[in-house]
Order: C-alpha cells, then sequence, then structure tokens
C-alpha cells in the first residue's frame, strides 16, 4: 500500500547506493526512511529541510522498520545559515535587504535569544524598582497627535475606524493614573512611515511612566541597561568596542567640546545627552521656562529619550488642539487620563531592536526586529503581488 509523509530532516546516513535519513514526521515521531542515492542527491535534502514524499512501508536488513521512498512530491528549504557580511558587496538595495534577512546566519539564533535575555533583564530592573507590567490595546478607537500615519482598519460592526497604536504612552498614563504606579509595557508599534521595501513597520519597544523616578534614577536606569547589554554581547561572542558604562555629556558643553549638535552625533559610540531643548508642548518647563529631555544616543543614533511629563492640563488641551490642526485630523486621543490627575511623571521610551542592531553592529533593523526571518517575503515579490504597496510607490514617485 502506497503511503504519503510529511516529514522534516533531523539527519542524514549516506552508503554506496542508499541514503538513511532520520526524519520528524507528521505523525508526530521519529522515522527511519530510505532513499536511493539518487533520488535523495536530486531532492537536494539537508538538515532542516521539510519534505513530502510517497512510498512503502518495510524492513530493513538490521530488522527496523523503514519508509521506503517511491518518489519525492515537493521540498521546502530550511534557512541557510550564512553570516550577513558574506553577501557579494554588488548586491545592493531591495535585494541585499531581502537577502540579510533570509540568510543572515548562524547568528541568528543567537541574535534572538540575546533579545529575549535583554528584555528579561530589562523587565528585572523595573519589576525591582516598583513598576508593574501592563500590556495595552493594539488597536485604538482614537489616533494619537503624532504627525507620523498611522494604519487604519475597520471592524464588521460600523464604520468608525480602529488606529495600530504608535505609541503605548497614552494608555500607560492612564494607567497609571489609575493605579497612582508606576507602569512599564515591552511591546510593538506601527509606522507607517515609508512605502518601500526596506521598511519594517513593526517594532518592539520598551516604555515606561515613572512616578516616582528623578533624574537621577532615570540616568542610573540606562547606565544599568547598558551594563545588561554589554554582558550579553560577551556572553553570546560578540565583540564591541563599547564602553560598558556610559559617558554622559551636557547638551550646554557640546559646544565646549567641539562637537556640532545635528540628527546624527556620531562621536557618541554609547552617550547619555542630558538636558536637550525640545520643542515638544507635552515635556514640563524647567524654571527658565525651557523644555529639556534626556537622550541616549548608541553609533551616534538616538537609541532612548525619557523626559518629565507637563501635568496642566489647559496647556496640554492646547497643544492637542495645535496638533489636531497641524496634522488634520480630528479623532484624536484627547488624553483622558487627566480625569483620574496624573501625577508628576517621568515618561521613558526605548527602541529595544535598535538597541540591539546598534550593540552588535548589524547591518540593518530588520535583522534585530525579526531575527528568525519568521514569515519574511522577499520585498520585489511583494511589491509585484500587493496593488496597494505598488499604487503607493507610483504616487510617492509622480510626487517628486
Amino acid at each position: 500500500m502506497v503511503l504519503k509523509k510529511i516529514a522534516r530532516v533531523l539527519n542524514v546516513r549516506k552508503h554506496k547506493f542508499v541514503v538513511f535519513v532520520d526524519a520528524y514526521t507528521s505523525n508526530q515521531r521519529t522515522e527511519q526512511i530510505l532513499f536511493d542515492r539518487e533520488t535523495f542527491i536530486n531532492a537536494r535534502l539537508k538538515t532542516g529541510d521539510c519534505f513530502a514524499i510517497d512510498g512503502v512501508e518495510g524492513i530493513s536488513k538490521s530488522g527496523q522498520q523503514v519508509f521506503n521512498v517511491n518518489q519525492v512530491l515537493w521540498v521546502s528549504p530550511a534557512q541557510n545559515w550564512k553570516p550577513a557580511q558574506n553577501i557579494p558587496a554588488k548586491e545592493k538595495g531591495y535585494d541585499r535587504y531581502a537577502r540579510e534577512n533570509a540568510l543572515n546566519g548562524g547568528d541568528q539564533l543567537k541574535v534572538f535569544r540575546l533579545k529575549n535575555e535583554l528584555i528579561r533583564g530589562m523587565s528585572t530592573l523595573l519589576d525591582q524598582d516598583g513598576f508593574e507590567s501592563v500590556k495595552c490595546q493594539v488597536l485604538e478607537p482614537e489616533r494619537t497627535g503624532s504627525a507620523i500615519p498611522v494604519f487604519e482598519t475597520k471592524t464588521h460592526f460600523g464604520n468608525e475606524p480602529l488606529y495600530l497604536r504608535i505609541t503605548p504612552e497614552n494608555q500607560l498614563k492612564q494607567t497609571a493614573a489609575m493605579l497612582l504606579k508606576s507602569v512599564y509595557t515591552v511591546d510593538h508599534v506601527f509606522y507607517n512611515k515609508h512605502a518601500d521595501a526596506r521598511h519594517q513597520p513593526e517594532f518592539c519597544t520598551l516604555e515606561f511612566v515613572a512616578l516616582e523616578y528623578s533624574k537621577q534614577e532615570l540616568l542610573r536606569f540606562i547606565t544599568r541597561l547598558s551594563q545588561i547589554s554589554h554582558d550579553l554581547c560577551a556572553k553570546y561572542g560578540y565583540q564591541t568596542e563599547k564602553s560598558k558604562i556610559p559617558e554622559i555629556v551636557d547638551y550646554t558643553d557640546m559646544e565646549r567640546m567641539n562637537i556640532k549638535y545635528q540628527r546624527r552625533i556620531p562621536e557618541f559610540e554609547n552617550t547619555i545627552l542630558t538636558n536637550v531643548p525640545v520643542n515638544n508642548p507635552f515635556v514640563r518647563s524647567n524654571l527658565n521656562g525651557v523644555r529639556t529631555e534626556t537622550r541616549w544616543y548608541l553609533n551616534g543614533c538616538l537609541t532612548a529619550h525619557g523626559y518629565e511629563d507637563e501635568v496642566d492640563p489647559q496647556k496640554i488641551q492646547q497643544a492637542l488642539e495645535k496638533q489636531k490642526e497641524e496634522n488634520h485630523c480630528d479623532n484624536v486621543n484627547e488624553m483622558h487620563y487627566f480625569k483620574w490627575g496624573l501625577p508628576k511623571s517621568v515618561s521613558f521610551g526605548l527602541g529595544i531592536d535598535a538597541l540591539v542592531c546598534r550593540y552588535l553592529n548589524l547591518e540593518h533593523m530588520t535583522l534585530a526586529t525579526n531575527p528568525l526571518g519568521i514569515n519574511y517575503a522577499h520585498p520585489n515579490r511583494a511589491i509585484q503581488s500587493d496593488p496597494l504597496v505598488k499604487q503607493m510607490l507610483t504616487q510617492k514617485e509622480n510626487s517628486k
């Protein structure tokens, strides 16, 4: 009786005329499968591959039960574990990013495990400081006042739009006001900034709202996080030239240090820049009327920032109205947490994927965002098959 099986290759033992494959089958057990050598070579099977075959059950010369293969129906290759740095330099653009994500190699599992351990470490720090971990809603009935375009969807039960969250900050502040307790979340946000093949819309972030944090405690938290990152690099075999303890630089000292303030500051390998002036109306003013925040730079790029929140309801409402007008949107989150009387708080946001990418010197953010390459689609194919993406790219090109 001819049977069909689906299996994954666990081990291969080659002999002169036949090949024995130990495979985990869809029957949820390990079985011994017998190929003739030519069939095995033509199928190009290797460890980790999934395949479908038909054949008959039999007994080997040693008396073990085996499945004798008649033909290979299909093969789904496992990922090729090749280091990203081996990709030829001539492969630029979308193809390069696709191959980096699909082929970034022996480091994939290391990056995955390092990132998970980093998240556990930062969560432990916050738990020890009395924070409570909360999960925020992915779909929000009101968008934030951000200028970043949001992903919008609808339900079957009405025409009112729902938005994928850009930041959990508003939900965290409302939760903190209700609990009168510091809260944090490690979760994903969704940015709709670009419509090209390199854009990764989903990022893992840490956000917290602290009711009892001082500026010094914020600096201490970043420093401890830097130490954890440095130790994990050593544990997983990554070499880093970054100092274990970040240097602390005051914004007003940059001119004396002959460092120009700009979007990217190459002099800052691992630096906390304090008292950075910002125009954000949601940041509280100091005694001199200046709104400032603390920023953490890795590889010259802004990776995290924290600030003391403005708590004057009238100022917040005025800022919201201004943003609504500038961004041409009506359905904006009105920050209802003021109903519960939010006390003085410190907000902090960290891009976990950015931290991993920059600490490990990965070639692209997607290598940290999705290190195992799960459900990764080749960008060029995605563009050709997705009419919406194609339309957005055409509009972008025509607007130039």
